[in-house]
């Protein structure tokens, strides 16, 4: 069943679809100067930091595949589906390949993005000064390997836009709409990142989905809870 869904995500139009929206979005964000860093790297911290550009990512990571069992349940593939395979296996397959194709939407565009501009831009991939590592890739940068950390760093970005495409497809679960699927991952995103702001930082969905996660201090508040009661 995942050979098939996957053969499908890359015949289906939404998947390209999803690919040029992230794509488009970086162009428009970063070429049309809403946001003006002196490197590239600085130029996608901006985008993912600041304003809700990022949300619109989510929108474009669901698209390819979070409405698929909504789809499937209102033209009756659903039954035969869970009569071939098991319910089990058809809805592990679900969320995987609604997670996945997000998680690749989003982290292929901006690939794509920053490829494009390193080859057609004179704008520096990434100076040392103009940013403090992230405590995830802290140690790439340490390492002189700057274009491993911007990579894991974008791959964190789209597991989380993952994440949120999987909720929308388990919303249409219970309400079997393709726009359920799709726009509930922004309204979900934007929601419970306002309300984990009143949590402590390491538990701060924002935080964690732009990789500013400290691990040392998670460790710390762990230990304060366990002992110091």
């Amino acid at each position: 069943m995942l050979r098939s869904y996957f053969y499908k995500l890359l015949r289906q139009p939404q998947f390209y679809l999803g690919l040029a929206g992230v794509l488009a979005t970086c162009v428009f964000v970063v070429n049309m100067g809403f946001v003006r860093g002196i490197d590239i790297q600085t130029d996608v911290t901006l985008m993912l930091y600041f304003g809700g550009y990022r949300k619109v990512f989510v929108i474009f990571g669901a698209l390819p595949f979070a409405a698929n069992f909504a789809d499937e349940w209102n033209s009756g593939v659903t039954m035969s589906a869970v009569t071939r395979k098991s319910a089990r296996k058809y809805a592990a397959s679900n969320i995987f390949m609604c997670y996945f194709s997000a998680l690749l939407t989003v982290f292929l565009g901006i690939i794509l993005w920053e490829t494009f501009t390193i080859i057609f831009s004179s704008k520096p991939f990434f100076i040392p000064e103009s940013n403090a590592p992230t405590v995830v890739g802290d140690i790439f940068f340490k390492m002189g390997m700057p274009f491993l950390a911007e990579i894991e760093r974008i791959f964190i970005f789209g597991s989380s836009c993952g994440m949120w495409a999987v909720t929308g497809m388990t919303l249409s679960a219970f309400f079997p709409s393709r726009y359920i699927a799709i726009c509930s991952p922004f309204v979900f995103c934007y929601a419970l990142e306002r309300i984990s702001l009143l949590l402590p930082d390491f538990f701060n969905l924002q935080f964690v989905a732009l990789s500013v996660l400290d691990l040392n201090g998670f460790a710390m508040w762990i230990y304060g809870e366990l002992f110091s009661r």
